[in-house]
């Protein structure tokens, strides 16, 4: 048998180039990523915030009126990861957030406190291109659409009646691109129930985030959260492209 040294080639080119294809499309995204003070992926870091003096935050607000307004604010405890390799690289984690003198509401066994655990992930504001920093605070686990119901809930009760939140929400990190903090100032802002970030790109991808809420096994609505809270980490760390 005579060995085709060209077709062999020709071969060889075809793999190559759909080698690079596959390569290119893995990696056309970026996503804004922690890392530590040597540059290396933030691995476990620990953080703890506070609401800001005097703050009322909201665990949840629907359109046309204020609901469940926590006179004591909320605390929150954290922790944050980057994994991946390369341009993929992710940084995620979880937090648990508590509200206290919620007036009338409770999800534990102290009166007026309502706890939350929460999903996080960084992702980009509006769209990849804009390079703003922003993270995204889901209730796991979540549905494919939002509510209806058949994701996961973050449940409390209000004088009595079940008061069900689905969803994720999505606001500014806190830092730019590149800068480097153990301190910042998280905040999800909203307008008559509308919160005030919607759009995000996460992992090349761009979505809308939506918050919704039910009351005493009514329908869900489209809801927003506030929270205004100073964030202490528990070591140096920078938001950097990956």
């Amino acid at each position: 048998m005579r060995f085709n040294s060209s077709r062999m080639l020709v071969a060889l080119v075809a793999v190559f180039a759909i080698s690079a294809v596959a390569v290119a499309s893995a990696s056309a995204y970026t996503n804004p990523i922690l890392v530590n003070s040597k540059g290396e992926h933030a691995s476990k870091v620990k953080f703890t915030g506070r609401s800001k003096a005097g703050n009322w935050d909201q665990p949840i607000q629907t359109p046309g009126g204020s609901k469940w307004q926590c006179e004591g604010g909320e605390t929150s405890t954290g922790e944050l990861s980057t994994t991946g390799t390369g341009t993929v690289a992710v940084t995620s984690g979880t937090e648990t957030v508590i509200y206290t003198g919620c007036e009338g509401c409770v999800n534990t066994k102290k009166a007026g406190e309502i706890e939350g655990k929460f999903s996080l992930s960084a992702v980009w504001l509006d769209k990849e291109s804009e390079e703003r920093p922003g993270m995204r605070v889901s209730i796991p686990t979540m549905s494919e659409k939002p509510g209806n119901g058949k994701g996961g809930k973050w449940v409390f009760k209000c004088w009595g009646s079940a008061e069900e939140v689905e969803g994720a929400f999505v606001a500014p990190l806190g830092p730019e691109l590149n800068e480097t903090f153990t301190k910042t100032v998280f905040r999800a802002n909203q307008t008559d129930g509308v919160q005030a970030y919607k759009k995000y790109t996460e992992e090349g991808k761009e979505g809308e985030n939506f918050l919704y809420s039910n009351f005493a096994g009514g329908s869900f609505i489209e809801s927003a959260a506030i929270r205004e809270e100073e964030q202490t980490y528990a070591e140096k760390v920078e938001v950097v492209k990956s």
